[in-house]
């Protein structure tokens, strides 16, 4: 045979188009010693196909694998579950609820800590006595404590501000 029609036949084979009397053509080509060499890889795949077309199944094969298939437990069926909306996003409820427990308990632990004055607040009235004896002159220094505290204020120096308070004690308790 020659090297062109092997390498058409090569093809055919490999593209699956080739018929039983073409393949019959190659493996006896290729069982014979004058191969040439750019065929020769093929030579193994064409010499091991017809070293496994001798092998066949036992006899008794088919009855094996019939009682195998029988001796096994019946499969059961896969039952799909239908998971809801709420099944299905239930770790997430889960978290938001932990995370809203978290800033509860912080907000109100902050505001339970925050409300505790260290030094209660005194409302006995009776305990208080005017520290003044004439009414226009407490009022004409309150005015002046106060235009000066305005004063300060409205000025950028904190400084300037803590001393007008401090002056404003004093003049106040005079």
């Amino acid at each position: 045979m020659n090297y062109k029609n092997i390498s058409n036949l090569l093809e055919r084979y490999f593209e699956c188009t080739a018929t039983a009397e073409e393949e019959q053509l190659l493996r006896s080509y290729f069982q014979t010693e004058e191969v040439a060499e750019d065929l020769l890889p093929y030579k193994d795949l064409f010499c091991a196909i017809q070293s496994e077309a001798g092998v066949s199944l036992p006899a008794d094969f088919d009855a094996k694998l019939q009682q195998r298939i029988n001796s096994q437990k019946p499969a059961t069926p896969f039952r799909a579950r239908i998971i809801s909306l709420n099944r299905s996003l239930s770790p997430f409820y889960k978290a938001v609820a932990s995370v809203a427990l978290v800033i509860t308990v912080g907000v109100m632990s902050g505001n339970f800590w925050s409300a505790r004055d260290p030094e209660p607040v005194e409302y006995n009235y009776a305990n208080y006595h005017d520290t003044y004896s004439d009414p226009e002159i407490a009022c004409e220094k309150v005015t002046d404590v106060l235009r000066d505290l305005s004063t300060a204020l409205r000025g950028s120096d904190a400084a300037d501000t803590a001393a007008v308070l401090t002056d404003a004690k004093t003049t106040i308790k005079e």
